[in-house]
């Protein structure tokens, strides 16, 4: 079974492959072609999820982690499975997993992007503002729409297209 397999099984929350792939001896460590550990790669793939691949991506997380899998291991970005948790996941389950592992809470990514900037739900937020002691950041409104006349927008497009 190559490293490709639990990458791909991954991806397709595929828990019984995955388990497959570990029992196999697949390297935790290694990285798939955009630099991200098996682990890292399960913790985005929590956004969005059914029922059934919630549970399985739950699950894929814990064999992961009990296989071993670098917890603390840092992707392009200098994010680790807790930060694309927080980044990806609908819900607290996926980063609880992480946090009760012993995952390091109070991180930021290489553009010093603190967990808290990017967390996808503020249940998450929530989570981990208790867990770092940090406060829950202030979210600024989203600025007013800028409103171009039609001579405005065909003067930026000319610009756009030479």
């Amino acid at each position: 079974m190559n490293a490709r397999n639990i990458f791909d099984a991954i991806k397709r929350g595929d828990a019984g492959e995955v388990s497959a792939c570990i029992a196999a001896g697949a390297n935790l460590a290694a990285v798939n072609d955009w630099g991200f550990t098996a682990l890292q790669a399960a913790a985005m793939g929590t956004h969005n999820l059914t029922a059934t691949q919630h549970t399985a991506m739950l699950d894929i997380l814990r064999m992961l982690i009990d296989a071993g899998s670098p917890l603390e291991a840092r992707g392009p970005s200098g994010g680790t499975a807790l930060y694309y948790a927080a980044e990806f996941a609908s819900d607290v389950a996926h980063v609880q997993i992480l946090l009760d592992a012993g995952a390091e809470a109070d991180i930021s990514d290489v553009c010093g992007n603190h967990i808290m900037t990017n967390a996808f739900s503020d249940e998450v937020i929530a989570l981990l503002a208790h867990v770092t002691g940090r406060p829950v950041p202030v979210k600024q409104p989203d600025p007013d729409p800028v409103r171009m006349t039609a001579g405005q927008w065909r003067a930026a497009k000319a610009r756009l297209d030479t």
